[in-house]
């Protein structure tokens, strides 16, 4: 994985700690807010209440006065906090918005990594295969005979040809199995010796891939079955 692939996926990480620290914080000073306009609400009853029984007395009461004054100046200094928190859960809000957007980015950035290094993955894993008896692998070009005597003793040898269309591809980091309806077979193709192993099943053969990453050196397996 390269480097700034690492660094993506650390700074998405890093910005979706930031997101909920933010939004923590913004729980925490909404619940403040609350409590704080709770008590607005009872100081403001309890100044009108006061105020009320102090127009009916038609006399002035010193002491009901400073009460009256330290009320109003208590509920201007809730206001003023209500106001500063209401400005710091709007700061984070935007923050917020903004790293939403960022991660937003960085998860699309993230997913497209994935899909090539799933892609890349998937490429080197995969071989193609092709199943056929002597005749059909030499009349598709995939073989030519040499050698041998009059006709007689001649060896299939691969020509690297051959239709595309022709083979079957598999994920050998998925499928170690390919299965071969014939009672005798043999691979054709230069895959490494000890990488898979040839032998009989309920259905014919099975090539069993011991050693992926050893197989799929040559990147297609012809199969000869007689």
């Amino acid at each position: 994985m390269r480097n700034e692939d690492v660094g993506e996926r650390q700074g998405l990480l890093v910005r979706q700690r930031m997101i909920l620290a933010y939004h923590q914080h913004e729980a925490v000073l909404a619940e403040r807010i609350g409590l704080e306009r709770a008590g607005i609400d009872r100081a403001r009853t309890r100044i009108a209440q006061l105020e009320a029984n102090l127009r009916r007395s038609g006399t002035k009461v010193e002491g009901l006065d400073r009460i009256i004054g330290r009320l109003k100046q208590d509920l201007a200094e809730r206001e003023a906090m209500v106001a500063s928190l209401t400005d710091q859960v709007d700061s984070l809000t935007s923050q917020v918005s903004g790293l939403n957007g960022s991660l937003e980015r960085s998860q699309a950035r993230v997913a497209e990594q994935e899909s090539a290094l799933e892609e890349r993955r998937h490429e080197l894993a995969s071989v193609s295969y092709l199943i056929g008896d002597r005749k059909t692998l030499l009349a598709d070009s995939v073989v030519v005979a040499r050698g041998g005597l009059l006709g007689m003793g001649r060896t299939l040898v691969v020509t690297g040809k051959g239709d595309a269309a022709l083979f079957t591809a598999i994920d050998t980091d998925l499928q170690r199995e390919i299965p071969v309806a014939a009672a005798k077979a043999s691979v054709l193709t230069a895959q490494t010796p000890g990488s898979y192993r040839l032998e009989p099943s309920t259905q014919g053969m099975v090539l069993r891939i011991l050693d992926a990453h050893e197989f799929r050196k040559v990147r297609r397996v012809i199969i000869v079955t007689e």
